[in-house]
């Protein structure tokens, strides 16, 4: 589960238990410089490419397989990437409030236009929409 801009893992505090509960095993970290994580002094490890490559690092120590990617906000920049590289990993992403660049343009969702289910192996980004294609949700190509 990856969070947004300006929380930490404490937002997920009423939706791990219930999941822990169910079985599955629940990863929240803190991103480094959010909440009350460590807050380092080099601007440099701040970075969107600092961010994933923590949480990169942090994905093949622990040698995780079948991932379901939670993410919102800036947690869905990082998760996203890391399921578009890392597709042998992740098996879904539930996407809530979350950002997908589209080169120069940056197109936002809210949780109401925005799902994935099934194998994340050759998903597109467009895919991710749910419901009738719009200016808003293309359809997938």
């Amino acid at each position: 589960m990856l969070h947004g801009e300006p929380t930490w893992s404490f937002l997920y505090r009423n939706m791990v238990p219930p999941v822990a509960a169910a079985g599955l095993r629940v990863l929240a970290p803190d991103l480094i410089g959010f909440g009350k994580s460590d807050k380092p002094s080099l601007k440099i490890d701040h970075s969107f490419a600092a961010q994933v490559g923590q949480i990169k690092s942090s994905i093949e120590a622990l040698d995780l397989k079948d991932i379901t990617l939670v993410c919102q906000d800036w947690g869905s920049l990082i998760g996203l990437r890391l399921a578009a590289e890392n597709q042998d990993r992740f098996a879904r992403v539930i996407l809530s409030n979350g950002g997908l660049p589209e080169g120069a343009r940056f197109r936002w969702h809210s949780t109401s236009d925005v799902s994935f289910q099934g194998s994340a192996r050759g998903f597109q980004l467009p895919a991710l929409c749910r419901g009738e294609p719009s200016a808003n949700c293309p359809p997938p190509n």
